[in-house]
């Protein structure tokens, strides 16, 4: 008689659950991966593919253009009427520099009284009063001229003519320009009561200089004085006058000799 191993299942019994070191632990199966079979939804946004082409930097430099851009329309229109005002008031400051200047050399001056008379031969200018020259363009001078010698002894032995007497006058020029200006053109004569008019050129290389015609650059409120020598027919002295003319010829001044 065989001994049977103890705990053997007998036949027709159900299997053991155990083993021979404790319950039997039931395998582990792998559970399968479930792939949806349903469709994706068409509605439902995708990333869209990148299109062919090199890929642009992450960071991107911003080119640098050497050439400034161009000034709005508004600034120009701006910095126009800023140089056209600017214009303006420099051009308003000039003039008013100029008259505040005559002005000013008008109340610094003290000489003769500046006549009121035309200076023409029916109105000449009185002995002692000056004469305000009048061009229309060009330098301005203030002329006074002194009481003339009717009967001056100054001139050299020999330089008058047989029946000649001398006239010298003593001639101030005071500038009346806004600047300093040369006198040119300024002259003095002898007009006789019968029209002829007699110069300083016969006098000329004799006569005390500096010529009237030949004065230097007078400035704003200075004067200088010349004297003027005539040689004039004796029987022609009475009754004449002297004779201004400036360098535009068409504005003499006559001046009284008494």
């Amino acid at each position: 008689m065989t001994d049977e191993p103890t705990g053997a299942a007998a036949p027709g019994a159900a299997a053991p659950t155990g083993t021979p070191y404790g319950p039997a632990v039931p395998a582990t199966r792998p559970v399968p991966t479930t792939v949806s079979a349903e469709p994706a939804d068409p509605a439902e946004p995708t990333d869209p593919a990148p299109p062919p082409g090199p890929v642009p930097p992450t960071n991107p430099v911003p080119p640098t253009d050497p050439t400034p851009p161009a000034q709005p329309r508004r600034l120009r229109r701006r910095l126009v009427l800023v140089a056209t005002v600017a214009v303006v008031l420099v051009a308003i400051l000039a003039v008013g520099g100029t008259w505040i200047l005559d002005g000013l050399t008008h109340l610094g001056h003290r000489g003769p009284q500046v006549t009121s008379a035309t200076g023409t031969l029916a109105d000449p200018v009185p002995v002692g009063e000056s004469w305000l020259t009048r061009p229309q363009v060009g330098p301005r001078w203030e002329v006074s001229v002194g009481e003339p010698d009717l009967d001056s002894d100054a001139a050299p032995a020999g330089a008058l003519a047989s029946g000649e007497r001398l006239v010298a006058v003593a001639v101030t020029i005071t500038g009346r320009s806004a600047g300093p200006e040369p006198v040119h053109g300024l002259d003095l004569a002898f007009r006789s009561p019968d029209g002829t008019v007699i110069g300083s050129s016969a006098t000329d290389a004799w006569a005390p200089r500096p010529r009237i015609s030949r004065l230097p650059t007078i400035y704003p409120g200075s004067s200088t004085t010349v004297q003027v020598m005539l040689a004039v027919p004796a029987g022609s002295v009475e009754g004449g006058v002297l004779l201004l003319t400036t360098y535009t010829e068409d504005d003499p001044a006559a001046f009284a000799i008494r």
